[in-house]
């Protein structure tokens, strides 16, 4: 939206004619496009209309253009591209022992169903044993932040499997040397940075024939337990769920859950890794 924005105000500068043609706008929206796509930002149908529609209704209340008829819309026919996920070979292919630095955080997203920034941002205080509370994130220009959204706050149950790999972790960083309260810090025991752990990933990827990103974990856990646990479960445990108004609440509510949820993780990931 920016780029078509700005494209305008050269229209502007140049003393452009009194309306856009509908071509034009069009023909903007994929500069747009195509600029975007450079950035390795995922374009979505819906994000396109809205961003046409704001430009023409701004347009035309510039003067720029004549009012168009209507609003684009989305056919209900559309194609539907899901996320890649990793198979069940996949996850095995990627537990299998490596030396990158990154590797345990990539297991413990697989694990967990946690975004990435989610896991680079915890610290040994939210590690509780069989839980960790989730209560800040890295994001890709290595900011802290409280987290992507009002639900990202909350606590996330651990599988045995997980729970060690964080012990190992921690465990790793001591023998190394590395005086850091971060989990899954970087080389040197600060916060960790994702464009390093991006660039681990895409060896792995390359090595291990692995299909997706690191955020492509958060969908394969999804899909691994969309059939054990509810959908609410799920919601709560990847901070997709809007029921609960405030961290507080949250956590007492799933409190009473988390042994049952346990039981559950530790079904799922021992049938997949040890058979």
């Amino acid at each position: 939206m920016l780029f078509i924005r700005r494209k305008c105000e050269c229209l502007r500068v140049t003393k452009s004619p009194g309306y856009i043609s509908r071509s034009l706008v069009y023909g903007l929206c994929h500069l747009s496009e195509r600029f975007i796509v450079r950035a390795q930002i995922r374009i979505y149908l819906s994000t396109l209309r809205y961003n046409i529609n704001a430009f023409t209704k701004w347009a035309w209340q510039n003067d720029y253009m004549n009012a168009l008829k209507g609003e684009l819309y989305i056919p209900k026919d559309r194609p539907f591209y899901g996320k890649e996920v990793l198979q069940p070979e996949d996850i095995c292919r990627l537990f299998e022992p490596s030396k990158l630095f990154y590797h345990s955080l990539f297991c413990f997203l697989a694990l967990t169903g946690m975004r990435p920034g989610e896991g680079l941002g915890l610290q040994t205080d939210d590690f509780l044993g069989d839980k960790v509370i989730i209560r800040r994130s890295v994001n890709r220009k290595n900011q802290i932040t409280p987290g992507k959204n009002k639900n990202a706050n909350r606590i996330v149950p651990l599988c045995d499997k997980a729970r060690s790999l964080i012990e190992d972790t921690i465990a790793r960083n001591k023998a190394e040397g590395l005086d850091t309260k971060w989990i899954f810090c970087s080389i040197t025991g600060g916060p960790g940075c994702q464009n390093t752990m991006q660039n681990q990933w895409n060896k792995l990827k390359k090595e291990r024939n692995l299909p997706g990103t690191p955020y492509s974990l958060r969908g394969t856990w999804i899909s691994l337990f969309k059939n054990s646990l509810t959908s609410q479960q799920i919601k709560a445990i990847v901070g997709h769920s809007n029921s609960m108004p405030t961290f507080e609440v949250y956590s007492k509510a799933l409190n009473g859950e988390i042994d049952t949820q346990k039981m559950i993780l530790n079904s799922v990931f021992d049938d997949l890794l040890e058979s």
